[in-house]
Parts: structure tokens; C-alpha cells; sequence
């Protein structure tokens, strides 16, 4: 069994994925994540999960990719039920919103606008949590297979020195 860089775990020896699944694979994580999968494991079928396919960049590797939209659970559904690949040996979940040209991250609580602290909460834990719903069911059951989701430093309950950002800090904390 080769071990992973990403699969390192408490004394667990993990196979080689045969599987890898990224959302959210046009952000800069994602795609940073995409690269490192298609190097790591040229072998695997790499799943790229992604509300616009056209702009995927080409891998060498046997890619599956999917348009999805993190807010509509029925197209979360539909993206996983494409999946002809067999079972899915690692996830990732690269996906989340700070701001966009209507929503601005808040400096102060008093700048809370309840419009964008649900939209940050509908994409930054709800969303991650129902594709989680729908991806469990395929994940391999033979052996260890993982799913990470990744959240982020601002999102720590304990770690709040700079202040602001409460919508993405607290969908974050809450994912």
C-alpha cells in the first residue's frame, strides 16, 4: 500500500485512492487541489465538481466533471447520481463565499445584514453538508475512504484577533 501525503493518519495505512472527488474545483483551493490529486495520482479518476465546467483546465488524468449548484440540493443530487465511476475513495470540498458584488464582508455587527449572513450560511455550511448527504452513500465501503471539507482559520470560535467578517466567520465555525 503506498501511503499519501494527504492520507496520513494515526498510525492507518490508507490505499491508494482509485476515485478522487473535488467540489468546488474552479476556485482557487479547488483547482489548487485538482493539480495536486492529477500529480499525486495520475492513475485515479479525478471527479471535478463545479458550477462552471468550461472553466476546468484539461488534465492528463481520466476526468468526470459536473456542473452543480451548491444551493439547489435536487442539482447536488443529480451531479452524484452521474457519477458512473463506481465508489468514491476520497472528497473534497472546496467551496465557500466571503463576498460577491451584492454581499461585502461586515467590519462590525452593526453592518449585519440578515440577506448576506443566510446566503454565507447556505453556502459556507448547508450546502457542504448536503453534498456530504448525497456523497456518503457512494463512498467506498471496502476499505477507509475519506471526505475533507475544508473551512477556514477566520472560521475558529477561539481565533478571532481581527474582528469582522461575521457571516463568513460564523458559517465557517458552524461547517
Amino acid at each position: 500500500m503506498k501511503e499519501s501525503v494527504f492520507l496520513r493518519g494515526k498510525g492507518v495505512a490508507f490505499n491508494t485512492p482509485k476515485t478522487v472527488l473535488v467540489a468546488g474545483a474552479t476556485g482557487g483551493i479547488g483547482k489548487a487541489l485538482t493539480e495536486a490529486v492529477a500529480k499525486q495520482y495520475p492513475d485515479a479518476t479525478l471527479i471535478r465538481l463545479t458550477r462552471d465546467p468550461a472553466q476546468l483546465v484539461k488534465l492528463e488524468n481520466l476526468t468526470i466533471d459536473l456542473e452543480f449548484e451548491l444551493l439547489n440540493e435536487s442539482s447536488i443530487s443529480q451531479a452524484i447520481n452521474q457519477i458512473k465511476a463506481g465508489s468514491i475513495d476520497l472528497a473534497f470540498i472546496a467551496t465557500g463565499f466571503l463576498h460577491d458584488h451584492h454581499h461585502k464582508p461586515e467590519k462590525t455587527f452593526k453592518n449585519l445584514i440578515s440577506d448576506h449572513l443566510l446566503h454565507a450560511y447556505q453556502i459556507n455550511a448547508i450546502g457542504p453538508a448536503l453534498l456530504c448527504k448525497h456523497l456518503i452513500p457512494r463512498m467506498n465501503d471496502q476499505q477507509i475512504s475519506r471526505i475533507g471539507i475544508l473551512s477556514a482559520r477566520v472560521g475558529s470560535i477561539s481565533d478571532n484577533r481581527l474582528g469582522g467578517w461575521h457571516a463568513y466567520r460564523s458559517s465557517k465555525a458552524a461547517l
